[in-house]
């Protein structure tokens, strides 16, 4: 007569109403690093958009034809393209928070396989990637802008008509919004290789 309570070893079968062990710890790091992300891109991109959304009023309002200042033109371009890669981000952070919810499913059928889990990771990174990419291409048109601005202020007079040759307070505002953006990036591609690592590190079942 076979033993009905027997039950399989525990490194080999997956019981009824469980996850494998090697999931416990990727489930949480999973929720709380995804979220960590999507919070820090949200937050810092909000205060970027709306620096850029004020500049860009200001750069139309008061900007001169032949006058390139860091609130208007190429420099602006590329830290809003930066801006939109962040937005796709938190987006994708929001995945990492869904698949840790479809990593605790008990039925092994409907958890997503390392395959897929990695994939994902990798995705983020790539994100994150093309985003810093795009904003650090902005930060050099920026204090390229503002160098110029610097250099081309020397000797001038104060006046209403010299004021857009000299370096604005909003042309600061437009450095601080690319680096928050560039941070936002920085943080979310951290929280991005170091759950690829953890999932790399185990072992497959």
């Amino acid at each position: 007569m076979t033993d009905d309570n027997q039950l399989p070893a525990r490194d080999t079968a997956i019981y009824e109403g469980q996850i494998p062990p090697s999931l416990e710890r990727v489930i949480p790091a999973m929720r709380r690093f995804g979220q960590i992300s999507f919070w820090f891109q949200l937050v810092l991109g909000v205060i970027a958009g709306l620096i850029f959304f004020f500049a860009g009023f200001v750069g139309s309002n008061t900007g001169e034809a032949n006058t390139l200042s860091p609130e208007e033109g190429p420099g602006l371009f590329f830290a809003i393209t930066g801006l939109v890669a962040l937005a796709i981000g938190m987006y994708w952070a929001l995945r990492y928070t869904q698949i840790a919810k479809r990593l605790a499913i008990p039925d092994a059928s409907l958890r997503p396989t390392r395959s897929q889990t990695v994939g994902s990771l990798q995705t983020g990174v790539l994100i994150n990637l093309v985003g810093m990419l795009f904003n650090l291409i902005a930060a050099q048109i920026i204090t390229g802008l503002l160098m110029v601005k610097v250099l081309s202020s020397e000797g001038v007079q104060f006046s209403p008509a010299a004021l857009s040759r000299l370096v604005q307070p909003i042309d600061v505002f437009v450095v601080l919004a690319n680096t928050n953006s560039l941070f936002a990036h920085f943080v979310a591609l951290t929280c991005s290789l170091w759950l690829l690592r953890l999932v790399h590190n185990l072992k497959s079942s």
